[in-house]
């Protein structure tokens, strides 16, 4: 794939004047998944018919200049945890091969509803507990960006899709860092938002406390686009919260409170400084756009005890979901 066609945000500019089309843009991924999927192991299940379904019914409503959102005819994939009823949902457990699922997840039927193209399901970690995606039933997903290396967990297989230019965005799941680790080792952007700004329906539970769906996409547009077909108020999600629901598209041009972070606490002294100073890059550029930037902060508490509570609660919440 292009650079280009790696890009939501210049497929969906793309797709609007015609220049590009739904049904080429989903062949030419295809193709991409045919020729590194064996070696890279990122889907596990590639739903090729339907996709190309989904891309003929989107060229005709962008012919009509009928699109139904900046999405319509941007192909996508999910994590193996979300529910999709063109697809078995496995939840990355060997057993669950041919589970069917009875209903879309409220984020999955988002993105249909906005006319996005779902290329298929996504490697992961068994149950989402891990963060290598080494899935002892599907296979080792491997790191696009660093041969050898894991892409992370427990989303690695979208991280590594995004990463490899085989789907131009992808969903995942997020407990304890599952979203944002593979984000970071595959060199592409994680969006993970405010508990209670996505919904969780139809998403298989790892710890029902802490679970949040995120995207993972090249760039910061691209995920904004795309978490803003998912987010909103979902009343069968109790932690869906309605105060919560806004959209990030709608807001690039508002001012923000942000707040960075002295990493030195978590990294050696030379990854330390270089982190730091893209941080502070980043916060400059921001000031000057007259966002109201603060830090870097000294982390407080320990993490260590902290991150030791919520695998406690995760162990918990984890065994209850699979005895259910």
């Amino acid at each position: 794939m292009t650079e280009k066609a790696l890009s939501v945000a210049r497929i969906a500019d793309g797709l609007r004047s015609g220049e590009v089309s739904a049904m080429q843009l989903t062949t030419d991924y295809l193709s991409a998944i045919a020729q590194q999927n064996p070696r890279l192991n990122a889907f596990i299940r590639v739903q090729g018919d339907v996709a190309l379904q989904q891309a003929a019914a989107a060229d005709q409503r962008h012919r009509q200049g009928k699109a139904l959102s900046p999405l319509d005819g941007v192909p996508v994939a999910l994590k193996d945890n979300i529910d999709y009823t063109a697809a078995a949902v496995t939840n990355g457990v060997g057993a669950l091969r041919d589970r069917q699922a009875k209903s879309n997840a409220e984020v999955t039927r988002r993105l249909l509803d906005a006319g996005a193209v779902i290329l298929g399901k996504l490697n992961m970690d068994e149950a989402a507990l891990g963060a290598t995606t080494n899935n002892p039933h599907f296979g080792a997903c491997a790191n696009p960006r660093v041969p050898g290396d894991t892409p992370g967990g427990s989303s690695g297989g979208s991280g590594a899709a995004v990463a490899a230019g085989l789907c131009a965005a992808a969903l995942g799941s997020d407990t304890l860092g599952s979203v944002r680790i593979p984000a970071a080792y595959c060199g592409v952007t994680g969006l993970l938002g405010s508990r209670g700004q996505v919904s969780r329906s139809g998403l298989s539970h790892l710890s029902v406390s802490l679970d949040q769906i995120g995207v993972l996409a090249q760039s910061s547009v691209d995920a904004a686009l795309v978490f803003d077909v998912i987010r909103g108020y979902d009343q069968t999600d109790e932690q869906s919260w309605p105060a919560a629901d806004f959209a990030l598209a709608e807001s690039r041009d508002s001012a923000f409170r942000i707040a960075t972070i002295d990493c030195a606490p978590f990294c050696d002294g030379a990854d330390a400084q270089e982190i730091n100073a893209a941080v502070g890059s980043v916060a400059g550029a921001l000031a000057a756009r007259g966002h109201q930037v603060s830090g870097p902060l000294k982390p407080v508490g320990d993490f260590t005890a902290l991150r030791r509570a919520a695998l406690l609660v995760i162990e918990a919440e984890g065994s209850v979901a699979c005895a259910g």
